[in-house]
């Protein structure tokens, strides 16, 4: 009980995600009949500026952590993420 627990937590970002959260979803095309276009995946390259990784797998995460803060308040629990982990 005396010993922290380091939970380690990844995520990944996607760049199409990222895209239409900075440009928004371009002319509102459905995924079926949407075309690649040349300069849609040049942005995706350019996309160099931090982002948030509030995925679900992260969102996830930080739920049970406080769970595990609740149920068991006399152990340290660490939540190590990006940069953390880099």
């Amino acid at each position: 009980m005396d010993e922290p627990i380091d939970l380690l937590n990844v995520a990944f970002e996607n760049p199409r995600r990222i895209r239409i959260q900075k440009e928004g979803n371009p002319g509102g095309v459905p995924k079926k009949n949407r075309k690649v276009q040349p300069h849609r995946t040049e942005s995706l390259k350019e996309t160099s500026e931090k982002v948030s990784y509030l995925v679900p797998d992260r969102v996830t995460g930080l739920k049970e952590l406080e769970e595990l803060r609740r149920v068991c308040p006399g152990r340290v629990w660490n939540f190590v993420s990006e940069p953390d982990l880099q």
